[in-house]
């Protein structure tokens, strides 16, 4: 075969095991590849290193959920790992949510669905957590956008993946031949798709409390600069939550950036780790203030986010 896939870690099999049997598969010509199925950035790597060191075939590729509603573990626990040493791949699943960003169940629950499908009744419970959150709303804006773009819902959240640079395939979940035309439509969706499109689209999803605080739209070079200013007055400190910047569109002018410094000089924040969730409410609120979108890290990840914003 092509692929191998180790779907899902196993808790109860050492790392060098899998290693050393994904190893013996490529090697003796069963399959080209080896790769990891929802594993942890920290499982990923631990996997690579195990191979290097002892002169074994690594993970070559990553299989994540990612879409629209679904984008935290992709776009930055991953992020490392889609750089040099690691360069890995990856092929997404359920681009579509299980078809929710189709929006075919905004006026109700279509009869062929899964949720009228014996054994799927979890999905009722689901449906009813995600109008919560309001990913109804996001959706219904998503319908409205792709409409607008004279493009389908489903071409739309395929093509805003595609867009990915990191994306490497994608896994459809067609069941039927018109449904995998008007998939494979998003390829064109995505080639016409401008800079402005994807800002519009990204305004739509900010409202999602997932990525509420994960707005990548400013330049690096800013971010860090920005990030650095706040650390060195003591705003944020690497056992806290480091500022990573806000929109730049919003602050392109210095005194624009300059009065948001000023007034995240101003908050006091305990330098101790356990007043993160207060220092990012306080930071976030401030940012409002002034209309600007937070966009924060973890720490450990200023060497290597930021750079790529």
């Amino acid at each position: 075969v092509d692929l191998v896939f180790c779907h899902r870690p196993d808790p109860f099999t050492p790392t060098a095991t899998v290693v050393r049997a994904m190893t013996d598969i490529v090697r003796s010509g069963r399959s080209t590849a080896w790769g990891t199925s929802e594993w942890s950035a920290q499982q990923i790597t631990e996997a690579y290193w195990i191979a290097k060191s002892e002169g074994l075939e690594p993970p070559q590729f990553e299989q994540p959920q990612y879409n629209m509603l679904h984008r935290q573990r992709f776009e930055e626990e991953y992020f490392p790992l889609y750089n040099s040493p690691y360069s890995i791949g990856t092929t997404i699943w359920s681009p579509l949510r299980s078809g929710f960003l189709t929006g075919k169940y905004l006026e109700g629950i279509p009869e062929d669905s899964r949720p009228t499908q014996e054994g799927y009744d979890w999905k009722l419970q689901d449906l009813e957590e995600r109008r919560a959150r309001g990913e109804f709303e996001i959706v219904a804006n998503l319908v409205d956008f792709a409409h607008n773009k004279g493009c389908t819902p489903a071409q739309l959240a395929l093509a805003w993946c595609l867009k990915n640079p990191n994306v490497s395939t994608i896994l459809l979940g067609a069941t039927t031949e018109d449904q995998l035309r008007d998939n494979l439509g998003c390829i064109e969706v995505a080639l016409s798709m401008s800079d402005d499109d994807m800002k519009s689209i990204e305004e739509i999803l900010v409202k999602h409390p997932e990525i509420d605080a994960v707005l990548p739209t400013m330049g690096g070079q800013t971010a860090l600069n920005l990030c650095i200013d706040a650390e060195d007055k003591g705003v944020w400190t690497k056992h806290d939550v480091d500022i990573i910047g806000v929109n730049i569109d919003a602050i392109n002018i210095t005194e624009d950036r300059e009065q948001f410094r000023n007034l995240m000089q101003t908050i006091d924040i305990p330098m101790a780790p356990q007043r993160i969730a207060k220092s990012f409410l306080e930071g976030k609120e401030a940012a409002q203030e002034f209309g600007f979108p937070l966009c924060i890290r973890a720490s450990f990840t200023l060497g290597l986010s930021l750079i790529h914003i």
